[in-house]
C-alpha cells in the first residue's frame, strides 16, 4: 500500500442490501489523549443508526506504552448535541476562515461544551 501512514484505514464493511456503514478497521499511530505519546495502533469502530445518521458507537483499540500494552474498548450508548449550533458551521467560506484561524469545529465545539459541564459537575 502507497503511504500507509497517510492512509490508515485497511478495512470497511458495508451491508450490501442497504449500503449501511457497519464497522471500519484502522491501521496507524495514535494517542488515546493529547499528553500520551504516540504509538502504533489497531483500532476497529462499529457504527449505528442514531437518528437517521450512522455514528460511532464502540472502539477497540491497542496501544502500546512501553513496557504496558493497553486494549480499549469504548461503547457509547447516549450521545449529547448542543442545543444550539452557530451559524458558521454551515455556510463554507465562513467555515473556512473559522477553519484557518485554527478554530474548534462542531466536534471541537461539543467537546468544550463537555469540559465545561464535568468540571462544573461536583465531585
Amino acid at each position: 500500500m502507497e503511504e500507509p501512514r497517510k492512509h490508515n484505514l485497511r478495512d470497511l464493511w458495508i451491508d450490501v442490501e442497504t449500503h449501511d456503514l457497519r464497522k471500519a478497521h484502522f491501521v496507524g499511530t495514535y494517542r488515546p489523549f493529547p499528553q500520551a505519546p504516540v504509538s502504533a495502533s489497531d483500532i476497529t469502530v462499529y457504527f449505528r443508526s442514531v437518528v437517521g445518521c450512522w455514528v460511532v458507537t464502540r472502539a477497540v483499540w491497542t496501544y502500546d506504552n512501553p513496557p504496558i500494552s493497553y486494549l480499549f474498548d469504548v461503547q457509547n450508548d447516549e450521545i449529547g448535541l448542543p442545543a444550539t449550533l452557530p451559524n458558521w458551521l454551515f455556510d463554507p467560506a465562513t467555515y473556512r476562515q473559522h477553519q484557518a484561524a485554527g478554530e474548534a469545529d462542531y466536534l471541537g465545539l461539543l467537546l468544550e461544551q463537555m469540559r465545561k459541564n464535568a468540571s462544573a459537575a461536583p465531585q
